[in-house]
């Protein structure tokens, strides 16, 4: 399932650069689009850390890391966007 997600992110990664100098993709500000996708591909990622391999240090303390990291790139991209669109319409 997790593979399915990754090649879902890619889809509409490579669709946003096709797009990107369109107005919609414009609005949507594809840089951050892009953050998201990173974070969101970190966190599908992260199934392969967890799953096959055997618990070694670098593994115990990189999980944690890598599933915050996505967390960060993910909800940062979302919170400036939501910013971005709260001060053009507190104007």
């Amino acid at each position: 399932m997790h593979l399915l997600g990754i090649a879902c992110l890619g889809a509409l990664g490579r669709l946003i650069y096709a797009h990107r100098h369109t107005s919609q993709v414009k609005a949507a500000s594809p840089k951050l689009l892009g953050v998201c996708l990173l974070g969101c591909g970190l966190a599908f990622g992260l199934i392969f850390l967890i799953a096959p391999y055997p618990a070694t240090d670098f593994l115990c303390s990189a999980r944690p890391l890598i599933g915050h990291l996505s967390f960060l790139l993910t909800f940062s991209a979302l919170l400036a966007k939501a910013y971005r669109v709260a001060a053009i319409f507190s104007r």
